[in-house]
């Protein structure tokens, strides 16, 4: 981009990006003599990497905000096409919402305060996670009852692949997951699951076999589900750790959907974040 680019699109207009570029770090680093953090950004990369979620993940790509909440990261993701953004916070919600209005927002963090549900809901927030009863209830309650809720369940799955397991923070287990999605079900408009295999997954096949967990709960309990999750943990390269391509998890993941019967009408979606937030300091 070129310095003092102005940007076009929702929450942009009449504000300029003051954006510098240089040949290089050092040189960057050599002509501001700052003493504060200097930030790189890559937008080719970005813009890279947005368009191999959108084009190859048979599904919906969320952006999880947390993973970099920088505004220009955002907005460049939404000059490349991703609508679809996972905030975990109220102070997330409201920095999308004030930067890009149009955007669709999944409140997927298991444990929100009562103001978050209430305010997320009235700033247009629809999707939420949650992996008890206590929960669920508190959504309810913040809504008002309202009727037009897409919920996610939040479950266990194995971090046999991961190089930071998550499974001990969130989620409720298979013998839990029949009840609470029995009790969401009475009043959700939309009800899904959603899993995490945990961070810097390595494993393909823990992809194929969080689903296949779900699609034996699934059928146990006998609960119709219009929603996937399957989450984030898409690995990147790190010393001494080199990844398959992500198409190989793409493909192993709508492989697995076909597999286990669930309906075409499905909605699938994955959670992005480090794959997408390419800044450097």
């Amino acid at each position: 981009m070129r310095a003092n680019e102005k940007f076009e699109g929702p929450g942009a207009a009449g504000r300029e990006a003051e954006i510098r570029h240089y040949p290089s770090e050092a040189a960057a680093i050599e002509i501001e003599q700052s003493e504060d953090p200097i930030h790189f950004i890559y937008a080719d990369k970005v813009l890279e990497m947005a368009g191999v979620f959108l084009s190859q993940f048979a599904g919906d790509s969320l952006y999880a905000v947390k993973a970099n909440p920088h505004a220009m990261i955002l907005r460049l993701l939404w000059s490349a096409g991703l609508r679809k953004f996972e905030v975990a916070s109220l102070r997330e919600i409201e920095l999308v919402k004030d930067l890009l209005p149009g955007a669709e927002l999944y409140f997927m963090h298991p444990v929100k305060s009562r103001r978050a549900i209430r305010r997320g809901y009235e700033l247009g927030v629809r999707h939420f996670a949650f992996d008890c009863l206590d929960e669920l209830r508190k959504i309810r309650t913040e809504t008002d009852d309202a009727a037009d809720l897409s919920l996610h369940l939040r479950i266990r799955v194995s971090q046999y692949g991961a190089a930071y397991p998550l499974d001990t923070k969130f989620g409720a287990t298979m013998v839990e997951a029949p009840l609470l999605l029995a009790r969401a079900r009475q009043f959700a408009e939309k009800l899904g699951v959603a899993f995490h295999v945990g961070s810097q997954c390595m494993e393909v096949d823990a992809y194929v076999d969080a689903i296949r967990s779900v699609a034996q709960m699934r059928d146990g309990c006998g609960v119709t589900l219009d929603m996937l999750d399957v989450g984030g943990g898409f690995p990147v390269p790190y010393p001494d750790m080199t990844p398959q391509p992500l198409t190989d998890y793409f493909k192993a993941i709508a492989g697995a959907i076909a597999e286990f019967g669930f309906d075409v009408s499905l909605s699938l979606a994955s959670e992005t974040s480090k794959t997408l937030s390419i800044l450097v300091c």
